[in-house]
């Protein structure tokens, strides 16, 4: 899949497994350099899930006129 982060987004929102994943897999290198500067054991498994839940109460209707640079930052 190489949809944008738009659409991976609104897929994620809908619960879609594989979008969600997606998700995760593109924004592993931030979850690991924030998982350092929280400096404890389970911090990359807090952000993944506190990722999951920004995602779940995103409102998809909010994001449509962003950009890819804005909807990185947002998530960021």
């Amino acid at each position: 899949m190489n949809y944008l982060l738009k659409e991976i987004l609104m897929k994620a929102h809908d619960r879609d497994a594989d979008s969600m994943a997606e998700l995760i897999l593109k924004f592993s290198p931030l979850i690991r350099k924030y998982k350092r500067y929280l400096n404890y054991d389970e911090a990359e498994t807090d952000l993944i899930i506190a990722l999951i839940e920004m995602v779940y109460y995103l409102c998809p209707s909010n994001i449509e006129n962003y950009s890819e640079g804005q909807l990185v930052k947002l998530i960021q």
